[in-house]
């Protein structure tokens, strides 16, 4: 992403992904283990992992236990780690009769039972919302990107390293996160803004009192509020991944203050316009570029095109580099119907015609009559400012069209627009 890190702050890309490894309440419920040392293992890595995934189970059936007892007593059986995010409710139940089908295949089924998508990353399997899920790998490859950039820096090198991370049941995320910048020496500072804060809040008029903590990490990881967590292993994974599926889900990054081993927790949406550096071969053009992605920016000076847009959008456009059909239906991926998801947007001033072109590359198909809107005044060229997050198909989709007299009703994945 980057050919030359910032001066002020360098970006370790984490994930705007809420991931957890069985997000856990607190108390444990009636008849819930609670295991205080980290799940035994082995888990597979590399190449076996891979292989495991591809080989064959001859047939499972589930009848309503929680989707995190599911998930966990599979992967055990299997040697797999398996990370649920923290947004998908662990208590959901998975109704679910397999023939004989991959293990991959599987575990995409038992995802779409809670409208979840199955991604792989390094050696772990993560479970999370599909609006999440498919921008995950992008951001740990840009993470890492930016690692290696930072050439002679003995630090960003480190961060490329494999480690395994493990804890037991009832651990605090604050823990984690701590054991994870201890392997390599970080350091978790406040940020500007939680300094900002602090200070305003300690000459408050009405008295209001200084913040007494004084240990660091307390001061530093306040943006983390308290949980406790399943007991997990991250098996042979790079500091930026473990930092991905740990930190991520508190919709945060790292940012690194210039060459020190200091970090500050920055919030980031998977809206954030980050550019990137991409070679091409010489035969895509711009004009066809931007005509698929119109949300982007694009500077190309020869081979190397220079693109900022979303991060969401980046993970499409790297498999549009690789030649690979980002809006053909994966059959190993159920659809997730719109009820079931959730929707993240910022931008500004952009066509409602783009947005929709954009949300077709995440297989939403819009019903509509041109002919009569156009014929009703209605221009779906009009540009509109929007920023919401996590919001459900209803609020968003009348945060888009209601302003231009449409009213949008919705099925499965089709969003049908009727003229007010």
């Amino acid at each position: 992403m980057f050919t030359k890190p910032p001066r002020f702050v360098f970006f370790v890309v984490l994930s705007i992904v809420a991931c957890s490894l069985g997000n856990w309440g607190g108390e444990p419920a009636n008849g819930q283990e609670v295991d205080l040392s980290p799940p035994p293992g082995p888990y597979l890595t590399g190449e076996k992992f891979e292989a495991k995934l591809d080989s064959v189970v001859p047939g499972v059936a589930w009848h309503n236990p929680p989707v995190e007892r599911v998930l966990r007593n599979f992967a055990d059986r299997e040697g797999l780690s398996v990370v649920l995010d923290r947004r998908i409710d662990p208590a959901k139940p998975v109704n679910l009769e397999v023939g004989s089908e991959t293990v991959r295949k599987v575990l995409n089924l038992i995802a779409a039972q809670v409208g979840a998508e199955v991604v792989t990353l390094g050696s772990v399997v993560y479970v999370g919302p599909p609006d999440h899920a498919r921008i995950l790998d992008e951001l740990v490859e840009i993470g890492r990107h930016a690692a290696t950039s930072a050439r002679g820096d003995k630090l960003a090198k480190s961060m490329l390293q494999p480690h395994d991370f493990a804890w037991g049941d009832l651990t605090p995320p604050r823990e984690i996160l701590q054991q994870i910048c201890d392997s390599i020496g970080m350091v978790i500072v406040e940020s500007e803004e939680d300094i900002a804060v602090r200070e305003e809040v300690a000459t408050a008029p009405n008295g209001l009192p200084p913040n007494q903590e004084t240990e660091e990490v307390a001061l530093t990881f306040e943006r983390i509020p308290h949980d406790l967590w399943r007991g997990a292993v991250l098996p042979d994974v790079d500091i930026i991944t473990a930092l991905t599926l740990v930190l991520g889900q508190f919709d945060l990054v790292c940012a690194r203050i210039e060459d020190t081993n200091q970090f500050r927790l920055v919030p980031m949406t998977p809206e954030m316009m980050v550019p990137k550096t991409y070679l091409t071969d010489g035969k895509q053009k711009a004009r066809t570029f931007l005509k698929r992605f119109p949300l982007s920016e694009l500077k190309a000076k020869g081979r190397l095109w220079t693109i900022t847009a979303s991060l969401r959008d980046h993970h499409e456009i790297r498999a549009w580099f690789a030649g690979e059909d980002v809006n053909a239906n994966d059959t190993d991926t159920p659809v997730v119907p719109l009820e079931d998801r959730s929707f993240t947007l910022s931008t500004q001033d952009a066509p409602v015609r783009s947005i929709m072109t954009k949300l077709e590359t995440t297989g939403i198909k819009f019903d509509f009559d041109d002919a009569a809107i156009r014929r009703a005044g209605i221009n779906l060229s009009q540009r509109i400012s929007i920023d919401i997050r996590e919001a459900k198909a209803d609020r968003f989709f009348r945060e888009i069209f209601e302003p231009l007299g449409l009213r949008a009703e919705y099925s499965g994945v089709t969003v049908k627009l009727i003229i007010y």
